[in-house]
Order: C-alpha cells, then structure tokens, then sequence
C-alpha cells in the first residue's frame, strides 16, 4: 500500500466579481446585487465559496423590507451601511441596526425572522412631527429639520426618511377627536 502524503496545498488564486457584472435583483422595494447562485439566479459554477453560501448587497426602500420568513442551520450577519434596520424572530428578539453596527444572528431550524428598513410610515388620523436633531424628508412635503414640526390630519402613509446625517424624530399618532 502506497502511503505517500498528498501535497494539498492551495494554489494562489484571485477571483474578481465587479459590481457591475453580479447578478441582479430588482423588484420595486428591493435593489439587490448577488455575489453566488440566488433565487432564480442559478449558476451551477458559482453556488458557494468555502462554507460562504449567500453574500448579497441590499438596498431596501424605506418601510419595506424581508417579510418573516425562516432559515436552516444558518449564520446570518447583517452589516448596515446606510440608514437602519428593525430585525426581529420568533423567539421574541428585536433590535434596530444602524450605520456602522453589524449583527450576527444564528438561524437554526424553527427560527423565523424579518428585517425591514426602520423608515416611518404616518398613520391613524392624527400626527405630530417634531425633529429635535438633525432633518428629514417627509414624503409629499419636502425637508425639515432641526426644531422644525408638522400637523398631519389624515395622513395617507407618507413615509420620513433621515437626512444623510441622521436625525432624532419625535411622533405623536392620535385618533380623531372624539364627538358627543
């Protein structure tokens, strides 16, 4: 019997995938960039790397997000770049991610979670807006910032997004007055 050691040694190698050419996903509230296999982005030659399976570069629209869903025996590590990201699961965890802070969550069999952008929708009948810090956008009346405060009657789900430097936002939701 032959009991030479095999050299397994890894031959040097660099693998460039620009931007540009990782597969894509775009479907309204989700731009998405893949960097393996994903979804019905299906290439035999590139489904993991080492135990790698799923690196994907997402944007999501302001108060959309991943639904609830589950995982099998997973690490799931979510770095946020920009904005902030409500994460919860089913066993009752929930946190805010922000720019600069990552997440490492482990996903076995029976977890079910989601992941939403943290953006404001306005509801119910009544809303008070006050901006302590910093600005944002408030969808169909434009900029406020620091000190600024809007009364919205019958808001219609109009969506407030940070300025690019953050902002601290106070909102009362109220019903309408009640009549006798």
């Amino acid at each position: 019997m032959d009991r030479r050691v095999t050299d397994r040694r890894v031959t040097p190698r660099v693998d460039v995938r620009c931007a540009a050419d990782r597969m894509h996903t775009g479907i309204g509230w989700l731009d998405s960039r893949h960097s393996f296999s994903f979804g019905h982005h299906y290439d035999p030659d590139n489904t993991h790397f080492g135990l790698l399976l799923v690196s994907n570069d997402d944007v999501v629209s302001a108060g959309t997000g991943f639904e609830t869903h589950p995982h099998r025996d997973m690490e799931i590590v979510t770095w946020v770049l920009d904005g902030s990201l409500v994460h919860q699961d089913s066993q009752g965890n929930s946190g805010v991610l922000y720019r600069g802070l990552a997440q490492r969550m482990s996903a076995g069999t029976g977890i079910l979670h989601s992941e939403k952008n943290d953006a404001w929708r306005l509801g119910g009948e009544r809303n008070h807006l006050f901006v302590p810090r910093g600005s944002v956008d408030l969808e169909g009346t434009g900029p406020l910032g620091t000190g600024d405060a809007a009364r919205i009657t019958g808001a219609q789900g109009e969506r407030i997004v940070a300025g690019p430097d953050g902002a601290e936002v106070l909102v009362w939701q109220m019903a309408a007055r009640l009549t006798t």
